[in-house]
């Protein structure tokens, strides 16, 4: 049985572009190498890489597969939609199964107003291939768990399936059906050097943020689980001598949730004496002085804090669970580990004003962080903040969906879409100063070598791709212009 698995972005004449990132789709890759060690015949296709919609029909019709599986998220729906009509008219005797986090969300409405024959909700590792082995030998599909199915205008939501209990169940991702060299062509998030990828260390976020829950709990389950210290630590030797890689980004979910785990690997890395920068998303609650000074030894350059706002009124309106004062602390640690603390900041939540702004600008100018992300606040599907926002009368139905992390899907009542945007302005700018002032002054200059030595690495790095070192260098320079009012 012939499968082609399909992440469905898109690029080309007439749609949206999206940019090429070095991130690696795991969860399709995953799904190929289990497949593939069950006997399947597996494609993995990356949608980015299509040049046009007639390059999607021309590679349908020379694979020729019995199943099509296409993994997308909300913002992607339209792209599916328009995968699924080709596929019909291609290769109309083709299965097409959906899944990703679009499907495991509402599984019911996939299964009912898209035109695929099924819906696989969760996590796709078990319930695919016992999907594809009933079709391949004509057996009875109806009692598989975690699926949802419509026949003859009735939709059938099975029970779902339980979470895997031990992510070392999982075959190291396929990464070798996919278009490495393309991904490693893209520069990694500064101050990770050229060339790198990502990697999956663990699962799941103990969290309940109105942005994310209970949305993630779905997807990734209400714990956090962890590949064993040993099975990551051989797929990074591997990676580095497959790929020739310099850096790794572990992730977004909670690697540093367990101080144990973190420990226990970083002091791997560290006693098997493995060259590599990496960098991790964390909580600011998650950390401590101890662990970040042993992650710096082992070779860890930035963490990215989901701080939010600096505003704690905003912070509980987000059910956060933080203090601002512990994400100044956090900031506070990484920089006295040497580890770049980047602040990822939210702009337009819910009850957001101009005073809970200048909030966040005074925590910028306190706190210091060494690199900052920002955005608007923005309902995903599912979310609670969706639904908040649904039922306040704040949600904008803006061209196309949500798409972005853009301006224009809350609508605010005592901030308009400009002053948000001025915000966001004053924001960038307030980080800006910082980090010229720190120039001028020997004490800052020298607490925050640690951030330019490592800024200027990065750049050295992308050297070797004049083409990415110049789209990051103009990308920066023009940061904060890139979130924009959807329309």
């Amino acid at each position: 049985m012939k499968v082609m698995i399909v992440y469905t972005r898109f690029r080309g004449k007439g749609v949206n572009f999206v940019d090429l990132s070095f991130r690696v789709p795991l969860g399709i890759a995953y799904l190929g190498a289990i497949l593939r060690k069950k006997g399947f015949e597996v494609y993995l296709r990356d949608g980015i890489f299509y040049e046009n919609w007639d390059h999607f029909k021309k590679d349908l019709m020379d694979v020729k597969p019995d199943v099509v599986g296409l993994s997308f998220a909300t913002s992607l729906k339209e792209f599916a939609i328009n995968y699924i009509k080709i596929v019909r008219d291609v290769l109309p005797k083709t299965k097409i199964i959906a899944g990703g986090s679009h499907p495991t969300i509402n599984p019911e409405e996939v299964a009912r107003d898209m035109d695929v024959d099924f819906t696989v909700y969760g996590e796709g590792e078990q319930t695919f291939p016992e999907l594809l082995y009933v079709l391949k030998e004509n057996k009875d599909y109806k009692e598989i768990k975690g699926m949802a199915y419509n026949e003859d205008n009735n939709v059938i939501v099975n029970p779902s399936r339980p979470m895997l209990e031990s992510l070392d169940m999982l075959p190291w991702p396929a990464r070798d059906l996919l278009p490495m060299g393309e991904y490693l062509k893209n520069a990694p998030l500064m101050p990770l050097p050229y060339p790198g990828t990502n990697l999956l260390v663990s699962k799941g976020c103990p969290g309940n943020c109105l942005f994310c829950q209970p949305t993630l709990r779905k997807l990734t389950g209400n714990k956090v689980r962890y590949r064993s210290v040993n099975d990551v630590v051989s797929e990074i030797k591997f990676l580095i001598k497959e790929y020739k890689i310099k850096s790794l980004d572990l992730g977004v979910d909670e690697p540093t949730f367990s101080s144990e785990w973190m420990m226990e690997f970083s002091n791997a890395l560290i006693k098997e004496n493995i060259k590599i920068k990496w960098g991790l998303a964390s909580r600011v609650d998650t950390v401590n002085q101890e662990m970040l000074k042993r992650m710096a030894k082992a070779g860890c350059v930035y963490i990215s804090y989901g701080i939010e706002s600096g505003s704690q009124k905003i912070m509980n309106m987000l059910r956060k669970g933080t203090k601002v004062e512990q994400a100044e602390q956090a900031i506070k640690w990484a920089e006295q580990a040497g580890i770049c603390g980047r602040a990822n900041i939210m702009i337009g939540s819910p009850g957001e004003t101009n005073e809970t702004l200048q909030e966040t600008v005074n925590f910028i100018k306190r706190a210091r962080p060494d690199f900052i992300f920002v955005a608007a606040t923005t309902p995903l599907y599912g979310t609670d903040l969706y639904n908040l926002a649904e039922k306040e009368g704040m949600l904008v139905e803006t061209k196309g969906g949500i798409t972005g992390y853009d301006f224009g899907h809350l609508k605010l009542k005592d901030l308009s879409n400009e002053d948000l945007q001025k915000g966001l302005k004053d924001i960038v700018n307030t980080y800006k100063l910082n980090l010229i002032s720190f120039i001028f002054n020997p004490v800052m200059l020298f607490r925050k070598k640690h951030i330019y030595i490592k800024i200027i690495n990065y750049f050295l790095s992308l050297l070797k791709n004049r083409k990415e070192l110049v789209r990051m260098l103009r990308f920066y320079m023009n940061y904060g212009k890139q979130v924009k009012v959807k329309e």
